[in-house]
């Protein structure tokens, strides 16, 4: 893993994972999809089918939130980061760090069948 600024972000390649950091904090893995000038596209891999006021309204009205089952979304749909904010820093998964993970799922998905 490395961390890159924005700039550097900007020109890596669709498919590249990584995570937001603030130093010592890490956001959400996502999926860069694609670079626009100076903004970029994502996939959040903890996207739910449902989305904004969906979803707010789904988890605001049940209680306890536990009980919500809410479906993981694994469409094409992608947000922008819009954000555009050039001290944002990137913490980058490499190719081999991907296959890591890949790895990592297979096996535990094993475990549960």
């Amino acid at each position: 893993m490395k961390i890159v600024n924005r700039q550097e972000f900007l020109e890596l390649p669709s498919g590249t994972l990584y995570a937001t950091y603030t130093p010592v904090f890490f956001g959400e893995l996502s999926i860069k999809t694609r670079s626009l000038d100076n903004d970029f596209c994502y996939k959040s891999l903890l996207d739910s089918e449902l989305c904004g006021s969906e979803l707010f309204n789904v988890l605001l009205n049940t209680q306890p939130l536990l009980k919500v089952e809410l479906n993981f979304d694994t469409c094409t749909s992608t947000s922008r980061d819009g954000l555009f904010d050039n001290d944002q820093l990137f913490a980058v998964l490499d190719k081999e760090e991907h296959r890591e993970l890949i790895n990592l799922l297979e096996y535990h998905y094993k475990q549960l069948t």
